[in-house]
């Protein structure tokens, strides 16, 4: 009885936490080190991410439009901040 206790929290806890859902941004397509990031590089994706993980939230996304690159951002990663 008590295993089933244990599994139906477990779960129970699992489940609630992946209600914690982030919209951040992510990279479109490739973009080159020292290029223009332009609005189509980017788009706006819902994730569930621990507080140390850097991000840019979809909210900002004017942190990044018109920026330069610093680093080559690769199609389908999450855009930091360190990297425009």
């Amino acid at each position: 009885m008590t295993v089933l206790v244990v599994s139906v929290l477990a779960t129970l806890t699992l489940y609630s936490s992946a209600g914690d859902r982030q919209t951040v941004i992510a990279v479109r397509r490739d973009v080159g080190a020292g290029q223009t990031i332009v609005a189509d590089d980017l788009k706006e994706v819902s994730i569930s991410v621990d507080t140390s993980v850097s991000t840019i939230s979809a909210s900002a996304v004017d942190r990044a439009v018109g920026k330069v690159a610093m680093v080559p951002l690769t199609k389908g990663s999450l855009l930091a901040t360190g990297q425009v």
